[in-house]
């Protein structure tokens, strides 16, 4: 179900993406939650009902978190990633680079390093928006893409 909530501000996820790009606050937004209920192939599907707005002059923003392991993040890694975050960060890309949807959905089954970047689903589940939304033929870039703090990994993908 799909309703407008007016008293409701904005999510920090969404903040800290259009603060950004937006800092007067002067544009037109709609933001959409996340339902904690569904799976990720769900969320996927929902992705897809929003393909249409693809036609229209509309900027879909899809932020969160391809690895958000807070209770592993360190101070002492600042500008870097652990190992295991750089490596599900880059195969998240490569499955998206490949059009490998479903593989991306089924992220749980791709080892430790999933299991270690996304402990918990709630940051990570806005990633499927974005791929439900590609054409294969969609050309990707990428940004925001270096790991952080060892454990966190916010690349962003702009699709045209």
């Amino acid at each position: 179900m799909v309703e407008l909530d007016h008293a409701r501000g904005l999510d920090h996820g969404t903040w800290s993406v259009l603060t950004k790009m937006s800092p007067r606050a002067d544009i037109p937004l709609i933001q959409l939650s996340l339902d904690a209920t569904l799976s990720p192939a769900e969320h996927y599907e929902l992705g897809k009902n929003l393909k249409v707005l693809r036609r229209r002059p509309v900027l879909i923003v899809g932020s969160g978190n391809i690895a958000h392991n807070l209770r592993r993040a360190s101070r002492e890694h600042v500008d870097e990633g652990f190992h295991w975050a750089i490596e599900f960060d880059m195969k998240v890309t490569e499955l998206v680079d490949q059009g490998d949807h479903q593989t991306l959905i089924d992220y749980r089954k791709l080892g430790p390093a999933a299991q270690l970047s996304v402990p918990t689903t709630e940051q990570h589940l806005p990633l499927f928006d974005a791929p439900a939304l590609m054409e294969l033929t969609d050309p990707v870039k990428y940004f925001n893409d270096p790991a952080r703090m060892g454990s966190i990994s916010m690349r962003s993908l702009l699709i045209r």
